[in-house]
């Protein structure tokens, strides 16, 4: 590792002597103002190449917040095996790999842009990262013991994730209380393959929920575009009701679109269309932030170019001036009430016992949570993803979710009319809806 981390002191001095906006301060103005933030993806080895890569996103002036993409030797805490990647083949590296610069380094990215930088990694344990980042002075922290665990890990236990993510909450907490707030978001693409909203939003808030309890908030609930617009626009509109219920009335809650996160079209045209439409959905659905992709997704990582890219034709759509629309509300509102009833359905048991990690922990145990394609067996994988005639997300199975009569009949009936083939056969269309390989089909 690069450094040993700085004295409690010398972190708050280094949030304090900051000119720039926090995190939270953009997201509280972009809420207030009804602006959409974007945010790229981006990261790589050497510190000269991450620098270059900000320098490029900030001439363009799309991007409102940066992103520091974290490596994957560093995401599964192999510190030693990111140092020597960093040392010898820096170019092979995923992401920055934070542990192997240090924070001096995150620092000077920090002090050399002009905008907020987050932290966007996938570790089931982001104790390390979040001390570095935060000594770095970065004043956002992405993920959480659900989204950061079971799409990824397969021998990271729950109780540990649960139990390690707290720590970095209260972190979090303690210095909001030192009037430095920290903005954690919390990870609702779960697997990125067709995640129903009502999934990812009780996932997301149930690590909302133990974030409050330790002092955090500023607080951002990301979901993933499924393709269904309606769908989309509904489910972002249901944050706002769920953080009423579910949160204390002093948490800043913002919410946020991931631009869709599962197989991507290969051929630009329709990849450009893809990002349009995920962008034009966070401005109807009010979101706060929008986390872009770009038309290279289907082949890779990004290159600089394709990212720029991707922000311009994002900031076309949540700009107001490109698209003018009605909407009709009504089957909106009709998707945003099923959505809310369901989420209702999952968190209720779980809010209300005196340990709301415990409940969540043995409610993925008997299924009553549970995620579609889990890497962690602490996850059933009772569910899978079928999508109806119009595209929109729904239930193939509901394997032990608490769910009502209902909302069962409901999924049920929106399913009727898909023509019958094989579960296999629908569960791949529903995965590769939108790439080449679904639409030949």
């Amino acid at each position: 590792m690069a450094d040993t981390l700085p004295s409690f002191g010398e972190l708050i001095a280094t949030l304090s002597s900051s000119a720039k906006p926090s995190v939270a301060e953009m997201m509280a103005a972009a809420k207030r103002e009804g602006r959409v933030l974007l945010q790229p993806r981006g990261g790589v080895g050497a510190f000269d190449a991450m620098l270059g890569l900000l320098t490029d996103i900030e001439a363009v002036g799309e991007a409102d917040i940066l992103p520091i993409t974290v490596d994957s030797h560093t995401r599964l805490g192999r510190f030693d095996v990111a140092g020597k990647c960093l040392e010898h083949f820096p170019g092979r590296l995923n992401g920055f790999p934070v542990i192997s610069h240090g924070y001096q380094a995150l620092r000077q990215l920090n002090d050399l842009c002009k905008h907020p930088l987050q932290i966007r990694h996938g570790s089931p344990d982001g104790r390390r990262l979040m001390a570095e980042s935060v000594a770095g002075g970065i004043t956002s922290f992405e993920g959480g013991p659900i989204g950061y665990n079971l799409p990824y890990c397969a021998d990271v236990s729950l109780e540990d994730s649960f139990a390690s993510w707290a720590e970095v909450d209260e972190l979090a907490g303690i210095l909001t209380h030192q009037g430095h707030v920290v903005e954690r978001e919390f990870f609702g693409s779960l697997t990125a393959v067709a995640v129903q909203p009502s999934i990812a939003l009780a996932c997301t808030f149930v690590e909302a929920i133990c974030a409050a309890q330790k002092g955090v908030k500023a607080i951002s609930i990301a979901i993933p575009q499924g393709g269904n617009m309606v769908q989309d626009i509904a489910a972002l509109e249901a944050i706002p009701y769920l953080a009423r219920r579910y949160l204390p009335a002093d948490c800043s809650v913002y919410a946020v679109l991931h631009q869709f996160m599962g197989v991507f079209p290969e051929d630009r045209p329709r990849a450009d269309a893809l990002i349009f439409a995920g962008a034009l959905t966070g401005h109807l659905g009010g979101a706060q932030k929008i986390v872009c992709k770009t038309h290279q997704e289907a082949r890779g990582i990004p290159d600089t170019a394709a990212i720029l890219d991707s922000l311009a034709l994002s900031r076309a759509a949540v700009s107001g001036r490109a698209v003018s629309l009605p909407i009709d509300r009504a089957p909106i509102d009709e998707e945003r009430a099923a959505i809310l009833r369901e989420t209702h359905e999952l968190l209720d048991p779980i809010v209300g016992a005196p340990d709301i990690a415990q409940a969540a922990i043995a409610a993925f145990h008997a299924g009553r949570l549970d995620i579609p394609f889990p890497a962690n067996e602490a996850a059933r994988g009772d569910i899978f993803p079928l999508r109806d005639l119009n595209g929109a997300l729904r239930f193939g199975s509901t394997g032990q979710l608490p769910f009502s009569d209902a909302t069962i009949r409901r999924n049920t009936e929106l399913l009727k009319s898909v023509p019958r083939q094989s579960h296999s056969t629908l569960v791949r269309e529903a995965i590769l809806y939108f790439s080449s390989k679904g639409a030949d089909q």
